[in-house]
């Protein structure tokens, strides 16, 4: 075998062909199978763009560097014909060699990649997208600190509880359904949720848990479901803040008591909600319902705990409750 057919049989082992060209961009010879791949006939004398049309006006960019002894290469030119060929120019003496692949199955699996991956990004996006309206959606009817202890949680919730040390805030708005009786739908809608709307956003201030509206009241847990080490105070705090809530002459009643609590889900496994169950709660109720218009009233276990940094006052004893004395917080 002579050195050009031994040539040729490389090249087209490879699926190369190849085309040979003055300095000037004038064909001078190509191998017999280019024309095939190219589906044109070919002959001596025709341009670089005659041959590639796909180049689209590059050529003169490729004479230049070709002109200063650059070797151009071009990936995945995809044919009018269907199909990919990567262009090689070589620089030459007074000539250049042009080498052609045909890349069709590597262009078109690229292609495919491509594609793959902006159908990833789409998917990616939407999911992203979906993930923070159900965020945005559930975070409206589940308490924040509850929802971030699920997400953070790899087990699937159940009915189940714990013993913990917590403190419940009660407030209930005093005379409202008096109130209530005496106006039409529309203000009473309007203004137990600009009630409503306050205390949870104060709630959140303070990172207390909200429990439930109670109709036109609320009940709120601070030290669950997470740890708090200060929850006495933020809960006497945010109860303080609560009672100067004032509108159309009404305001709310507030009771605050502490202690050992069940906290978990209770329900069904099929609908459960977040709460805490006990004693403590049913203390915190009673009360709140003692609590008059504007007041906040705490149990002597949470007046003396908060007792280096809120002033409070003897208010007597709970109702119907023995000696279980309660005290007024004192506003500033």
């Amino acid at each position: 075998m002579n050195p050009a057919s031994l040539s040729d049989f490389i090249l087209k082992s490879q699926s190369i062909q190849y085309a040979l060209f003055q300095r000037d961009g004038a064909l001078i010879c190509a191998s017999a199978e280019l024309g095939e791949w190219l589906s044109q006939e070919i002959s001596a004398g025709q341009t670089l763009d005659d041959l590639l049309p796909e180049l689209n006006g590059m050529t003169v960019s490729i004479a230049k560097s070709i002109k200063h002894g650059e070797t151009v290469e071009i990936d995945h030119v995809a044919r009018d014909g269907g199909g990919y060929i990567s262009l090689q120019f070589l620089p030459f003496d007074d000539r250049f060699i042009l080498l052609v692949k045909d890349t069709s199955l590597l262009g078109q699996m690229e292609q495919r990649l491509m594609q793959q991956r902006n159908e990833l990004s789409l998917l990616a996006a939407q999911l992203e997208k979906s993930q923070l309206q159900l965020m945005n959606l559930t975070t409206r009817f589940v308490p924040g600190q509850v929802f971030d202890s699920l997400m953070a949680s790899r087990e699937i919730p159940t009915v189940k509880g714990y013993k913990r040390e917590a403190t419940i805030v009660f407030a209930d708005l005093r005379g409202f359904t008096r109130w209530a009786q005496e106006r039409e739908p529309e203000e009473v809608f309007y203004t137990i949720n600009l009630f409503l709307a306050q205390a949870v956003k104060i709630a959140q201030a303070y990172n207390g848990t909200l429990d439930k509206f109670l109709g036109d009241g609320f009940m709120v847990i601070f030290n669950a479901p997470h740890d708090q080490p200060d929850h006495i105070r933020r809960a006497v705090q945010f109860a303080g803040e609560i009672s100067r809530l004032e509108h159309g002459g009404l305001r709310f009643g507030l009771g605050v008591h502490s202690g050992l609590v069940m906290a978990g889900n209770i329900g069904s496994e099929q609908v459960m909600n977040y709460t805490v169950l006990g004693n403590t709660v049913n203390l915190a109720r009673r009360i709140e319902e003692a609590a008059p218009a504007g007041e906040v009233l705490l149990s002597e276990t949470v007046a003396q705990a908060v007792a280096d940094c809120c002033r409070a006052e003897p208010f007597g004893n709970l109702p119907a409750n023995g000696a279980f004395p309660l005290y007024r917080l004192i506003q500033k």
